[in-house]
């Protein structure tokens, strides 16, 4: 019981000791736990104090930053804008003077335009009235030319009717022959004889003709007949194309035209009497020719 007792006691004294070491350590631990977060706070007061003092001067240096922007903005400001002015005059003054040359330009064009709408329509209507002068020019000349035309057939119908019945036959007519004409391929002269004998043939029929010519100045020939037909022919029908042509500019000559072709028309009988006419006189000198040709060829056999 006694050694229960003082066990318990030496229990109770060790839990004491060590209680109380515990405590003591505790204790110890707290002490230096509150001296360190002591230390940590004076230390994160004090770099909150720098970082405080470092913002303040950070942004004072802000805003003296902002403060010089802007007083440089201003003065920039200031600066640009009588150059903005200018340049907003200038551009004005620039579009104003476009607008007035695109407006005098669109002014010019149309006179321009007016005036050659004018000078065409006077061009045209100089071209309407030359074009009718020569129309009329046209049938006047088509009407001297078919009066010319029915005087040589007058004269030519008098030439055959009157003054062919008059002539006296003098007896020199050679007497008829008979020709016979080769029914074989015969070898010819030379082609240069043969042009050669042609061209003096044409040079003689060419005197004979002149001679008819100087015999008397009223007497027309056979040459002055084809002449005058070519001649008729040709002015027949250039009259006609630019008479149709100025009938089609013009409404008005209509009529004009109408009676033009018309009178070409009642003469083109006389015409054709004539080239009837002339084309029997060819014939009787080409037979003529053609004869000769056939006695050099004989002679040559």
């Amino acid at each position: 019981m006694i050694n229960n007792s003082t066990t318990s006691v030496k229990v109770k004294h060790t839990l004491e000791e060590q209680i109380q070491s515990n405590i003591e350590t505790i204790k110890t631990d707290v002490i230096l736990e509150t001296k360190r977060n002591e230390e940590l706070a004076d230390r994160t007061t004090e770099q909150g104090k720098i970082l405080i003092n470092e913002l303040k001067s950070s942004m004072n240096r802000s805003c003296n930053v902002l403060k010089e922007y802007k007083d440089l903005i201003e003065c920039n400001i200031k600066d640009m804008e009588p150059k903005i002015d200018i340049d907003k005059n200038e551009v004005l003054s620039l579009v104003n003077d476009t607008h007035k040359v695109t407006l005098d330009a669109c002014k010019n064009h149309e006179e321009f335009l007016k005036d050659r709408k004018v000078k065409a329509s006077d061009t045209f209507e100089e071209i309407s009235k030359k074009l009718q002068n020569q129309e009329m020019e046209s049938c006047i000349l088509n009407d001297k030319v078919v009066g010319q035309l029915q005087a040589t057939v007058h004269e030519i119908n008098k030439f055959f009717n009157q003054d062919i019945q008059r002539d006296i036959p003098t007896g020199s007519t050679p007497a008829r022959k008979e020709f016979s004409y080769p029914r074989h391929f015969v070898e010819t002269s030379p082609h240069e004889r043969i042009l050669q004998r042609f061209k003096e043939s044409r040079k003689c029929v060419e005197t004979t003709e002149n001679d008819d010519d100087t015999y008397t100045n009223n007497d027309i020939t056979i040459k002055e007949i084809a002449n005058s037909i070519a001649l008729s022919d040709s002015t027949l029908l250039s009259p006609l194309d630019n008479t149709f042509s100025a009938s089609v500019l013009n409404n008005n000559s209509l009529p004009e035209h109408t009676n033009s072709c018309n009178s070409v028309d009642s003469h083109a009988e006389n015409i054709t009497q004539t080239l009837d006419i002339s084309s029997i006189s060819v014939q009787s000198h080409v037979q003529s020719e053609s004869e000769i040709y056939m006695e050099d060829e004989n002679q040559e056999k």
